[in-house]
């Protein structure tokens, strides 16, 4: 799986304490997410049992928006919310050479 590269947040960064926020909201967990009106992004926790650890924030895309006005079901922009419901996964499968195959997705880190 390719994932692109971490961005660190320190105590004193801009984000820190909404991601701090969220960290403690769940119960200071070492791997934990936030979703928004923003999109959403997944985090790990340096050091857990620190006060206040560095948060590496590994994968984030932007949010997922509808056409409010027209009758498609379809998204206009995939974000986040489609991205961790659907693509965060492994896709496994039989070919027709009754092989196993396994397909990687690539993980953003956009925001």
């Amino acid at each position: 799986m390719s994932v692109a590269a971490s961005k660190k947040f320190s105590q004193g960064d801009t984000g820190y304490t909404a991601i701090w926020d969220a960290w403690v909201e769940n119960g200071r967990p070492k791997e934990f997410d936030r979703l928004g009106s923003w999109g959403g992004a997944i985090y790990r926790a340096h050091n857990p049992s620190e006060t206040y650890p560095d948060f590496y924030q590994y994968c984030s895309l932007g949010p997922t928006t509808f056409n409010e006005s027209g009758s498609s079901t379809k998204p206009t922009a995939r974000g986040f919310w489609l991205l961790n419901r659907y693509y965060m996964r492994l896709k496994v499968w039989v070919g027709q050479d009754e092989r196993w195959k396994v397909r990687r997705p690539s993980i953003p880190n956009d925001l």
